[in-house]
């Protein structure tokens, strides 16, 4: 009896509908990907489909791995507060067997802006949405912060100055 009450509870993405085979667009200026906003429940992400993985970083902090679409959305509290998309390889992303690269397309206002790839430079980042609120090289990456009130969106380039990762977050 005692090991029912303690059993460790599933994830409840884990039986979500199978997995989008395409990933949604990200529109910078509602900050909504697909219908998902940046702060909204965990149910609202079902549209997504079940994750390869739903790690539980800390307490109440769940990162999801959805390796088909190159996307770690990571849930506090059941609000998303962060995504993060894996375009090119890179030394932190996740163990899987199944990881695909993506190309998010960023719209603003239902226009495209930019669609990134592994192809994008640091210059084409920054002649799309200006200068970085901060910028960090370290030699083997660059990071380009660009902050908006609550919302951040960091982009991660290679040591050849092209992209391997987009992230976007709530401070």
């Amino acid at each position: 009896m005692l090991s029912k009450l303690f059993k460790k509870q599933k994830h409840p993405s884990l039986s979500w509908g199978p997995t989008l085979s395409k990933l949604p667009e990200y529109d910078i200026s509602s900050r909504t990907f697909g219908s998902l906003h940046l702060s909204d429940s965990i149910d609202t992400a079902a549209f997504l489909g079940k994750p390869e993985s739903a790690n539980e970083v800390r307490k109440n902090y769940y990162s999801l791995l959805y390796s088909n679409l190159g996307l770690v959305a990571e849930f506090e509290v059941n609000k998303l507060t962060y995504l993060g998309f894996i375009i090119a390889q890179d030394s932190s992303e996740p163990s899987s067997n199944h990881l695909q690269y993506c190309s998010p397309i960023l719209t603003e206002a239902g226009e495209v802006k930019l669609q990134l790839s592994d192809s994008t430079t640091v210059e084409e980042v920054t002649s799309h949405f200006g200068s970085p609120t901060s910028s960090d090289d370290d030699g083997e990456e660059i990071i380009l912060t660009f902050v908006d009130g609550l919302f951040t969106m960091e982009f991660e380039f290679n040591h050849k100055r092209l992209l391997k990762r987009w992230n976007t977050f709530i401070n």
